[in-house]
């Protein structure tokens, strides 16, 4: 019987026992949804970042060039 390859990142084969854990590819850190209504552009997170931070907000040329 053939042993099952894994290509995940940190599968291991420890006493005959597969151990697999599944790796997203992200860093883990919320990120937001874009939108996109006519020609603007606007970002809905979530959960809000910070307490003082709107979940959706308007995103302008300026604020992505910085």
């Amino acid at each position: 019987m053939k042993k099952k390859q894994s290509n995940l990142i940190g599968s291991e084969n420890q006493n005959q026992n597969e151990v697999t854990t599944k790796f997203s590819g992200d860093c883990g850190r919320p990120q937001p949804k874009y939108r996109r209504s006519g020609l603007d552009l606007s970002i809905e997170w979530k959960e809000a970042p910070d307490e003082n931070q709107e979940r959706k907000t308007k995103l302008s040329a300026e604020r992505v060039l910085s």
